[in-house]
């Protein structure tokens, strides 16, 4: 958060760095680096974290000597090779030791609390280190379930969305396995509460709860840098720019469009086309783009997107729904989950014109809580556009509020004849 608001923090993402490399203990982290060193889960959770901030800074500056060649390629710039040079995040030694931590920790209470036989081994538990056992500084409960300990679950789940661990760890479905023990501890009042109390009060035991249900990637941007860190080891030994060359610089995990093609430097040479294009000529290539056939058209489009300002922008976004239009429902249904939001935003769009566009109300609906402007107003339009209804949500709603909405477009939904 300090860096997004230019405050110079690097110094201090070093020291935790430092922190973390320096206190690590069979397989995980204790709460102090004091005796008595004992890990324990959340502080395992933290202690990976940290290392994701750390793998995320250098991974930022790593990226500075990156660039995408003409044919969509990752490449070195320049000839200072030791500016990528790094591992994938996911192959430090201590991050590896840290999630196999976690994986025992799952294993030790997938069909429930264990006879004091935690990840430490038979007889250990996980003693806090304040002694009175428990899980961690002052969590009562001895031998309760760890999905009881709110805390840990959104550590939990924080390291699994940092660290793009996907469906499993270990052999274990960790969300299945903590979501399937939290839908039926929840109270009657929409609660949830860390070993039968609220250790943190009931509101930070239910915020903790809903995160974990939700799987919240709460800091996508070091989500994505990580993922783009670890690109950048598939890499070529040796490549270097062309005089002249301006290629552009990589900014995340997906830098390239993800509409599939076969011929990526046509796109990209269209794409820049247009960028420079003026006046009657830009439009003329908006048209062109438009109406012909073939992917690198639509590739060409969602590139020039960002680049470009005002009406030219709005323009080439109409242009891009209406090429979506032509597609197939389940194609379009894969783009209104891509992550890029310009894709998704397109698609929506788009399927107000497909001929399949009722099939696609349903998914219109799910789109209406989308985190992007570009995303749920576009899809609104289309449901508009399809049903002659208006369900909301407004502009400048709140996501509650759009949730209200959808809830609104669904129940409608149900009412009608068969879909």
């Amino acid at each position: 958060s300090a860096r997004r608001h230019g405050v110079p923090v690097e110094n201090a993402l070093k020291r935790v760095e430092a922190r973390f490399r320096t206190t690590h203990i069979g397989g995980g982290w204790p709460y102090m680096n004091a005796p008595p060193l004992v890990p324990t889960p959340s502080m395992t959770c933290v202690g990976l974290l940290g290392l994701a901030v750390a793998s995320g800074m250098n991974g930022e500056r790593r990226m500075k000597g990156v660039a995408i060649d003409p044919d969509g390629k990752l490449k070195v710039r320049g000839s200072d090779k030791s500016r990528v040079a790094g591992t994938n995040p996911l192959a430090d030694p201590l991050v590896q030791n840290g999630l196999k931590f976690l994986e025992r920790t799952l294993a030790a209470y997938r069909g429930g609390p264990p006879q004091n036989n935690g990840p430490m081994g038979a007889g250990a538990g996980f003693a806090g280190p304040m002694g009175g056992g428990g899980f961690g500084v002052g969590r009562p409960g001895g031998n309760a379930d760890i999905r009881d300990d709110l805390y840990f679950m959104w550590c939990l789940e924080r390291v699994c969305m940092v660290f793009d661990i996907g469906q499993t760890l270990g052999k274990i479905d960790w969300h299945q396995w903590g979501s399937s023990y939290l839908m039926g501890t929840q109270q009657g009042n929409g609660s949830w509460m860390s070993h039968g109390q609220h250790v943190g009060g009931p509101v930070a035991d239910t915020a903790f709860g809903l995160m974990f249900m939700c799987r919240s990637n709460i800091i996508r941007d070091l989500n994505k840098v990580l993922k783009a860190t670890a690109d950048l080891d598939k890499l070529p030994k040796a490549s270097e720019d062309k005089p002249g060359d301006k290629p552009k610089e990589v900014a995340g995990n997906n830098p390239m469009p993800t509409v599939p093609t076969a011929a990526p430097s046509k796109a990209v040479t269209m794409a820049k086309a247009l960028v420079q294009a003026k006046g009657a000529e830009r439009t003329k290539l908006i048209k062109e783009y438009t109406e012909e056939k073939g992917v690198d058209y639509s590739q060409a489009l969602l590139q020039a997107i960002p680049q470009l300002t005002g009406e030219d922008q709005k323009a080439t976004r109409y242009a891009l729904a209406e090429r979506m239009g032509r597609m197939t429902a389940d194609t379009l249904r894969k783009y209104m989950s891509d992550d890029n939001p310009e894709l998704r935003s397109a698609a929506c769009w788009g399927a107000a014109n497909s001929d399949e566009s009722k099939s696609l109300i349903a998914d219109l609906i799910k789109a209406l809580e989308d985190d992007e402007d570009i995303v749920w107003a576009k899809a609104r339009l289309s449901l508009k556009h399809i049903s002659g209804k208006n369900f909301g949500p407004k502009d400048g709603d709140s996501p509650a509020k759009r949730k209200e909405a959808a809830a609104l477009w669904l129940a409608w939904w149900k009412t009608q004849p068969a879909k």
